[in-house]
Formats: C-alpha cells, structure tokens, sequence
C-alpha cells in the first residue's frame, strides 16, 4: 500500500490533488491510501504519532508551523530522509529554505494534474 499525504490549508487544493490522484488509481488500479490535512500542525502532529507515508503533497504558505517547518522537523527530528516531499505554492522564491528538506519536486500553483 502506497501512502499519501495532501495537506493544504485551501481544501480546494487538497480536493483538485486528491482527484487527481483518485483518477491516476482508477487507471493504474495501484493500491494507494490518501490522507488529507488542513495545516502543518494537524500534518505534523500524525506523523509523530507513528504513522508514516510515501510521498507528501506539502503547501509552503500556512499559519502558524509552515510547510518548510514541517519538512524540516520531518527531515531532522525524525531523521526521516525516505518520505518524498512535493512542495506546492503559488510563489517560486523558496529554493534555498528548501534546499534543506531535499524535496522530491516543486508544484506551483494552480495545479497542473499533468504535473501530478
């Protein structure tokens, strides 16, 4: 089973991946198990409690623990480097604060499904 976590705190965002990935899995009738997240905090908070995923569609911009913060207590306090990190933002200048948490790739958005 392939674990993926969306977290966004614009649910339209969480929604629009979300579909994407249920359209991929129809296709492909992989074996994948999505969770979505509102903020960074809620997010961090699950991991933490011992549940894990594959891959994690991240949002950079959300109140209080920000995306970049998320990768990086992901990365250093968990000593997790195997999670893959897919940042997703409407702003393309946060290469270097992300440089850090080696993420996967980087969406902007809106969303572009073939990019998914």
């Amino acid at each position: 089973m392939f674990k993926i976590a969306i977290c966004d705190d614009e649910p339209a965002v969480c929604a629009e991946i979300e579909n994407v990935l249920l359209n991929y899995i129809k296709s492909t009738f992989e074996q994948i198990e999505i969770e979505i997240f509102y903020s960074g905090e809620e997010l961090y908070s699950h991991i933490k409690t011992e549940h894990s995923f594959d891959l994690i569609f991240l949002d950079i911009e959300m109140k209080s623990l920000n995306g970049v913060q998320v990768g990086k207590k992901i990365r250093e306090e968990m000593d997790d480097y195997i999670t893959k990190v897919v940042y997703i933002s409407g702003k393309n200048n946060y290469d270097r604060q992300l440089f850090d948490v080696q993420p996967m790739h980087f969406l902007s958005k809106p969303i572009n499904a073939d990019k998914i």
